[in-house]
């Protein structure tokens, strides 16, 4: 397993590095891959991330443990869920977050154009690769869709998909990343329970209070 040595420094807690900065020195010999932000979560004032390795070649990607990180790396973080945070292509390294896959659109090791029917151009992934679709969300990319990806890493700007699929907001996101979702919506429906029983606490003593003094009032 080429992240053995990473998952096992990762129990021993926060290194002042983040995930990505230890994956890629775990990788810093190998050849071209990219980095996908599979999960995030917070714990007792923790604040972990999961990721998932694509390897140029490999047909599926490999996780990591929890790795754990800053809360300003975790919030800065978390908006691109599911998405590709991290691509090494050669000499040249990229941090400008993109669905996953497209890193790859182009690249004839990995799929080819073609037309449709409207005589529109279209990216299609090899079959061999279809647990990264399914895993990852790996899709058709329109040549069009492509171009504006392209412009968004020109300008350092992260690209969310022709219709915002990816990240916290996207339905892709959201269909592919199903555990972080559950645990966001577990947590704000405690949160919402808690200010509920505070609410209800305070409303309870407001009106014995009230009770209190209308009753002394009336002794008078």
């Amino acid at each position: 397993m080429l992240l053995a040595t990473l998952l096992v420094s990762g129990c021993g807690g926060y290194s002042g590095e983040t995930p990505i900065e230890r994956v890629r020195q775990a990788l810093a010999d190998k050849g071209d891959y990219s980095i996908v932000l599979a999960d995030a979560k917070e714990e007792n004032g923790q604040y972990f991330e999961k990721l998932y390795v694509v390897e140029e070649g490999k047909e599926q990607p490999e996780a990591t443990d929890w790795l754990e990180t800053s809360q300003s790396d975790f919030e800065a973080m978390v908006p691109l869920i599911g998405m590709t945070v991290f691509n090494k292509k050669g000499s040249e390294e990229s941090f400008e977050a993109a669905p996953p896959g497209y890193e790859h659109v182009g690249d004839p090791k990995y799929g080819e154009w073609q037309r449709d029917s409207s005589g529109g151009s279209f990216w299609m992934y090899y079959g061999q690769y279809r647990l990264m679709s399914d895993l990852l969300g790996w899709g058709r990319v329109r040549q069009n869709d492509y171009a504006t990806y392209q412009d968004h890493r020109r300008n350092g700007q992260p690209y969310y998909g022709p219709n915002k699929e990816y990240g916290m907001n996207g339905e892709v996101t959201r269909k592919k990343h199903p555990d972080f979702f559950q645990r966001a919506q577990s947590k704000e429906v405690m949160k919402r329970s808690s200010f509920s029983n505070k609410v209800q606490s305070r409303i309870g003593r407001t009106s014995t209070s009230s009770m209190r003094a209308r009753s002394g009032g009336v002794g008078k």
